[in-house]
């Protein structure tokens, strides 16, 4: 499973909801009206990109954000 990973320009960390085991917490960026974090594939989930080219995004809600996922950095200025 992808780890979330600290990052330059983070300026928050998420805490796991009450009763979340096994919920990590999340290095993220926060504006008001987003949140921004950055995951680490592990060599065999980079493999099955490259093998697949999909990414499954998985989120625990119950109802549905928006969601955008990105290879990009989101933060040009800065290197992770």
């Amino acid at each position: 499973m992808a780890q979330p990973v600290a990052f330059a320009g983070q300026t928050d960390i998420l805490g796991a909801p009450k009763g979340s085991a096994g919920v990590k917490p999340l290095p993220c960026y926060m504006d008001g009206s987003q949140v921004i974090s950055a995951w680490q594939l592990s060599p065999e989930e980079i493999e099955e990109v490259l093998r697949t080219g999909i990414v499954w995004c998985f989120v625990m809600s119950s109802n549905q954000p928006p969601v955008y996922l990105t290879g990009t950095n989101p933060f040009p200025k800065t290197q992770n």
